[in-house]
Parts: C-alpha cells; structure tokens; sequence
C-alpha cells in the first residue's frame, strides 16, 4: 500500500507559519545545556544546520507536543539531497493514527513521491494467499502431510532413493517400557515400490520440485515478517534538486503525562515559600527522541481511532453490461467569485490590554494588499480585502512582529493579535551557572550537584528527599539549599491555547525509546498561608494541616501529587486539582493532632416575617431559624489558624454578621484563629425562609391580630380585615346549616329503604294489613318533612351565594403587604 501527500512550495511555507504561529515560539539556544531531570538524557545545544540523512537513514524527531487526552503531536525534520528515501521507526500500535493524520512537507521546492510501510494484514490471511496449505503452527509431520504426492528424495544410511510422497504416519515400535512412537514416510518409488523410513535424526527429505520450493520459501518470508510486526518502517520518497529540508508532522497514542510538585516552606520568615513542578513523561514508541523540543498541553482535543493499516476485503456486486443512450456533451458553469472580504480585530499585547498605533498588514504572497493602524481602543477594521490565503501581521515599535495565516472566503472576519514585548526574551530561560547562596556572615559558596548528592538522608534537595551518609566538607543547611533553589529560573514557558494550557521547555530534552524522564515545568515563589482544616463530612474531630495556597506563579498550575518540604524534611504530601492563575486552593497534607473541633446544632424555631394579602390570596413569609455552635479547642502549645467548613445547604442563606473567607460549591469557609493552649468559638446562624399561601377569605381573628401588630399598618386596614372576618363566619354558619339539612336527607332515604324492604318480606303473612297502615304512615310524614328540607335547602344556597358574593367584594377591596417586627 502506498500514501502520497504532496503540498506546492506555497502552502509548505504557509502551513510552517501557521503551526509557529499556533504553538507559540521557538526555544531560544544557549551557550550551556541546564542540568537535565533525573533519568533525562542531557540534549546538546540545537545545531546551526539541520543535519542530512544519508540514503536510508532515519528522520529524526524534532518537535513532541504531549496531551492530557493521550494524544501526541510530532514533527520530524531533516535533510535531502536529491532524489532521496528516508524512514520513520513507528509501532504497530501507532500506524493507524500516522495514517490518519500524516502531513509531509518537501520545504526546499521538491515533492515527496511516496509513502510505503510494512503490511499489517494478519498472519492467516498472507497464509491463504499462499498455494501451500500451512498453517503458522507447522511441524516437520504436517509439511510432509502438506507435500503428499510431492516428488522427494529421502537420505538414509547412505543410500538416496527418490520418489513421491504417500503419506506420514505414527507407529509404535517395542514393547513394555521401551515402546515408543515416531513416525513413519512411506513414499513410491519411480519403479512402484513402497519405501518406508523412520524419520529419526539421520534421515534427510529434499524436495525436488522447484515450484514447491519457492512455495515453501514464501511460506517462510511470511512467518519470518510475522516477528517484525509490532514494528512498522515508514519510507518516506522526497525528489527534488540539491540540498533541502523535508517536514512531516502526525498524531500518534502516547502515555498521558503527569504532573507532580515539591512545595518548600522556609525556614525563616522572611523568605517566600518556593514551589517546583515536574511532569513525568514516557518515551514508548519506536524512535529516541534526541533533542527535542518538548510542550506539555494540559487539554483533551477530541481523536479517535479507525483502523487505516488493516487490510479491509469486501464483496463486490457484480453488474451486467448496459448500452445506455447517447448523450449530448454539457458545458457546466464555473464557481461564483468569493468576492472581497473583510476583517476587523483588536491588537493587545499578552496582559489583553489594547496598543493603539500598532500597523495591521495583510499580505497575499509576497505583496502587501491591505494595511491600517489601530485606533485608541486597540481596534482596526480592513474592508476589500482579496480573498484566499493571507498572512496578517501586526507590527509595533518595542515589539516583536506577530503573523497569522488565515483562509478568507468573502464577508466578514474577526482576528485578534498579541504582541509581545521586544525588549524581554520569549522566555526566560534555564541558566546552567552553579546556583550562589548565601553562608554565614554573608559569606556567598557554590553547592554542586556532587555535594548536593552528599548530603544526609532525610534532607531536601531539588527533586525530593536524597539519601548518602555525611562527607566533607559539611553539606550546606536548610537555608542555603532554599536560597538555592529560589536562585533557580523558571524551567518552561507557560501560555495559553483557548481552552487548553501548554508549558513548553526552555531547554531542548532527550528521552530515548522505551524510557521514561521527570522534566521540570514550573519553579516560582508562591504565598501561602498555613492553616488547620476542618469539615464536618470527614466525620472527625481533628482538622487536617494544610496550606491555603495561591498561585501567583502566573502559569496554570496542572493537576497531581504535592510533596511538602518543611525544615529541610519530609512534612506531608496532597493531591491539588488544576488552579488557575491567580486562584486560591486548599492542599492538605497531614493530621493535626494538636487541635479538637466539635459542632452543635442549635435550633431556633420559626417565625412570621412578612404578611401579604392581594389578589384574593394571604401569603405569610415564613423565616426557618437554625445554627451551628463550633467549638475550637487548641491543646499545642503553638496558635492556629483554623479553617472551618460549614456546608451549604439548598435554600439556606447565612445571618447574623459572620462572613466567610470563601465560600466554594460545597462549603462557607470561616477563619477562626485560637491561641495556644486556648479555645475560640464561632456560631454560625442561617435562615430559610418558607412561604404559606391561603385563602383571605378563610383568616381569623388571630391572623388579625398579629397583621395589627405589623409596621406601618393602614388605618383603615382593621376593618376590612373585621368585615371580611365576620363575613366568612357567615357564610361558614349558613353552610353548615346546609350540610346539616343534606344529610338529614340523607338519613330519611335510608329510613324509607328499609321500610318498603320490610313490606316486601310481610307480603301473605297474617300481619301484613296492620303493618302496611303504620309503614304508610310513616312514610307519609317522612314526605312531608323532605319536602320541607327541599325548600329550606333551597333558600339556604340562596342566601350562601349572597354572603359569598359579599365575601368575594370585601377581600376584592382588600390589599397589604404587612413586615412584621
């Protein structure tokens, strides 16, 4: 299978500025390499020239981005000479993503020819292909089994008899303990005689047939391919005249990367707590990484996985012949014009504050077609732009020059620029001068990484606690090593890309295949303040140290382990998330053992704090009261400050002048400081408050009575509450009197029921005519009485629609909205 992507000189130059401009900057050389990390080959300073392959050789790595998602962005470059193939040592496991995403690059005007790569398809299917039916799990009994009917010619005991092959057989031969099995050739000679042989260690079977041989040699080819699978050669074919450089650049899985941190508390006050990163990055795939510009990417850009490199057999359908009709040639129109573009923006240098007066030019080629200037706001508007590919540019004095590559298609589009400051390098960069610190009396001594690696067990150091037994001359103390390690630069560059965050070294790094490197990405002073934590969900009454840490480092610090350094000695280590520049966090690290914290809940019942009444409706704003009595004892005999957090519950707000120091998604977080051998309290009240609706009609007297006692109460507002009050007892009295003649109804129908079932049952009996004249007359004046009820229920409904029409017009009438004290 061949590949070949071939890109004009144009679109090579305007794709390479593209990605400088997208990944930032170039590392900057210098005169010295710093020390590299543990177990990270030490790079050579970046050569002049880029260096040539020979015919064959290997491109070697040039640039690694590495992704949180684990995603991997690389960039091989090298040079050519004429018509030239060079290769790229990738895993199986690689090919498909290179597949996918591989972009080659002929920079000097030649053009890359091809693309071949091993085959992956499996091991079954090249065995099919073949004519001789072997399987990968041959034996010396199956390939003759294979070869029946094969013309041979079988060596034993010096005698070479030919013929062809008529079958493999196991016998058994002795008896009793020394049987045995072997097996047994019996081929026909060319006079028609049946010849047997015991293949033991003397006996030699060539096959004659030259076809078979070349069968059987393929049949080897393939199985011997089969132990070079898991590495895949890609050969990369480049023609072209005279020396020149050859990109490519593809996406490949690699090991996430991680990310872990040493915090240093000093020993005197005066001096800033110091924090160092390092990322721990492996090299698993199939070519060293020898100075390599390496950028660590804390995101997750989407990738996916299709298997490109697998062979993929499907049935074709077969379709009949056709004679179709005879079709007039169409001449088609061409695509409509894009037509002029526009693009408008801001320039701003990296803090996004705006630089009026910077000049905005938009080149095709090698001619400028547009430019302006930004106004007072950092803004610029270029109308008639052509379009097709652009570079813009941004230039202004004192700063560096900022290109993009776009693709304009007609309307409108908007591009913001950054410029960043000339005078400043892009980066600091990482010195490799021995650090100086400060000794007694002011006296100033190097530390060397021999006597960095002479000092006792248990001490820090620049990656962790170093072990060794004590040697002169007397390692430096505490203080001098954090004078050290804040001499330090800062050992990469940190910046932002839209949603993700990229550090990228300073200093080129070598990782050879197959191992691994810690790399160091962050080296700032920090603030910190220490404190003892404390929440109720831990289900303990000791808080945990902790430092309430703010990054101020200006880099998004990433997430993972913390290793905290106090005293020159181990103190605790924590787990941080991803902290933004700026943000504060919590990093807890050990049990404080000195401090107590218990919690009481304190219940302070309900109350009315508001009575509305309007549209019909009598709203009573009630307030839920409640509180939590924290008691903080300190038994050591130094003070704290202790943090406590109190959770936050749904519909609850805090009351009674107690502010957090934050407040997180979970969490109010109060500051509560106790002195030594002493106890602090802290209550924490809340409120919720709890509408409850009815109807005005339906209010009492002492409703009424505890509206009269609201502020700035209306003056005729306790009559209409009186009238509305005796209206609903009325038209409640005249309901029940309703209620009350229903259900005498009621009784009297069941009563007359039983009676005519009664008269049924006496129909023939002797007693019937006695017993018919008084049920008769019991009925007979049950009648009557309903009757009765029928019209007394009748003017009852009309005077209840009365009194609730009179209700309805007094609590119509009536409005308020009442706090009470």
């Amino acid at each position: 299978m061949t590949m070949t992507r071939i890109l004009s000189p144009g679109i090579a130059v305007a794709l390479v500025l593209a990605t400088a401009s997208m990944h930032g900057q170039t590392p900057p050389a210098a005169p010295t390499p710093p020390p590299q990390p543990a177990r990270a080959t030490p790079a050579p300073p970046r050569p002049a020239a880029t260096p040539t392959p020979t015919p064959g050789a290997r491109l070697p790595v040039r640039r690694v981005v590495l992704y949180k998602s684990g995603i991997g962005y690389f960039e091989h470059l090298g040079r050519v000479s004429g018509a030239q193939t060079v290769s790229i040592d990738l895993t199986s496991g690689q090919l498909d993503d290179v597949l996918k995403s591989l972009t080659t690059v002929d920079l000097g005007g030649g053009q890359v020819t091809g693309i071949t790569y091993n085959t992956e398809a499996p091991i079954e299917e090249q065995l099919r292909k073949l004519r001789l039916p072997l399987a990968p799990d041959v034996t010396r009994t199956k390939l003759l089994e294979a070869l029946r009917g094969a013309r041979v010619e079988v060596r034993a005991g010096g005698v070479v008899v030919a013929g062809r092959i008529l079958s493999v057989a196991a016998q058994i031969r002795g008896k009793d303990e020394s049987q045995r099995t072997v097996d047994e050739l019996t081929i026909v000679t060319d006079g028609g005689e049946l010849r047997s042989f015991e293949l033991g260690p003397g006996v030699g079977v060539t096959i004659v047939e030259g076809e078979l041989r070349r069968d059987l040699g393929q049949y080897l080819d393939v199985m011997g391919s089969a132990r070079s699978q898991e590495v895949r050669r890609l050969q990369v074919a480049a023609r072209g005249t005279g020396d020149r450089d050859l990109f490519v650049s593809y996406v490949s899985a690699v090991p996430v990367w991680k990310t872990t941190y040493r915090l240093v508390i000093p020993t005197e006050a005066a001096r800033k707590p110091f924090l160092q990163g390092w990322a721990i990055v492996d090299n698993t795939l199939g070519e060293d990484w020898t100075d390599v510009e390496l950028s660590l990417v804390a995101g997750a850009p989407q990738s996916f996985i299709q298997e490109l490199s697998k062979p993929i057999y499907t049935r074709r359908p077969v379709v009949p012949i056709q004679t179709g009709t005879v079709v007039a040639p169409e001449i088609h129109g061409g695509a409509m014009s894009a037509g002029p573009a526009s693009l408008r923006g801001r320039v701003v240098d990296n803090t996004g504050a705006p630089l009026p007066g910077a000049t905005v030019k938009v080149l095709s080629g090698d001619r400028e077609v547009a430019s302006t200037v930004s106004d007072g706001n950092g803004g610029y508007t270029l109308g008639a732009v052509p379009s097709g590919s652009v570079v813009v540019q941004g230039l202004l004095s004192g700063f560096k020059t900022t290109q993009r590559a776009l693709a304009l298609r007609g309307g409108s589009t908007t591009l913001d620029l950054v410029l960043e400051v000339g005078s400043l390098s892009e980066a600091v960069q990482v010195t490799t001068e021995q650090p100086r610190v400060r000794g007694d009396a002011g006296r100033a001594f190097s530390v060397t990484a021999e006597e960095v690696a002479r000092l006792p067990a248990g001490r820090g150091s620049l990656g962790g606690v170093v072990g060794g037994s004590p040697a002169a001359p007397p390692p430096p103390s505490p203080a001098d090593l954090e004078d050290a390690m804040a001499d330090l630069d800062v050992a990469a560059a940190g910046g932002e890309l839209g949603e993700l965050f990229e550090y990228k070294l300073k200093q080129p790094v070598t990782i050879r295949r197959n191992q691994s490197a810690m790399v160091p990405v962050v080296q700032h002073d920090v603030a910190v303040e220490r404190v003892s934590l404390w929440s109720a969900a831990r289900g303990v009454t000791q808080p945990l140290r902790a430092v309430w840490l703010t990054n101020d480092t200006g880099l998004t610090l990433d997430g993972g382990s913390l290793t905290l350094v106090e005293g020159g000695a181990f103190a605790g280590e924590g787990l941080v998330e991803a902290i933004k520049p700026g943000e504060k966090r919590f990093v807890s690290y050990a049990v404080d053992l000195g401090v107590r914290v218990t919690a009481a809940a304190q219940d302070s019942g309900r109350r009315v704090s508001r009575i509305r009444i309007a549209s019909s409706v009598m709203t009573q704003s009630v307030e839920e009261r409640g509180a939590v009595l924290y008691t903080v004892r300190n038994d050591d005999a130094t003070p704290r400050e202790v943090v406590i957090e109190h959770p936050v519950r749904a519909g609850w707000a805090l009351t009674g002048g107690v502010k957090p120091a934050e407040t997180s998604a979970t969490a109010h977080r109060f500051k509560v400081a106790v002195a030594a051998k002493s106890t602090a309290t802290l209550t924490v009240a809340e409120v919720r408050p709890i509408d409850q609706r009815t109807s005005v009609s339906n209010i009492a007297d002492d409703q009424i009575a505890v509206i009269l006692r609201g502020r700035n109460v209306a003056a005729g507002i306790e009559p209409q509450l009186r009238a509305v009050a005796a209206a609903s007892r009325e038209l409640a009295e005249v309901q029940r009197a309703i209620y009350d003649r229903q259900a005498e109804v009621r009784r009297i129908g069941e009563d007359q029921g039983r009676v005519r079932e009664n008269l049924k049952a006496l129909k023939g009996s002797d007693a019937e005519k006695a017993l018919v004249q008084r049920y008769t007359g019991q009925l007979s004046a049950q009648e009557d009485r309903l009757d009765a009820l029928r019209k007394e229920i009748a003017v009852a409904d009309a005077d209840r629609a009365a009194k609730q029409q009179d209700l309805s017009r007094l609590v119509a009438a009536l409005s308020l909205d009442v706090e009470l004290p």
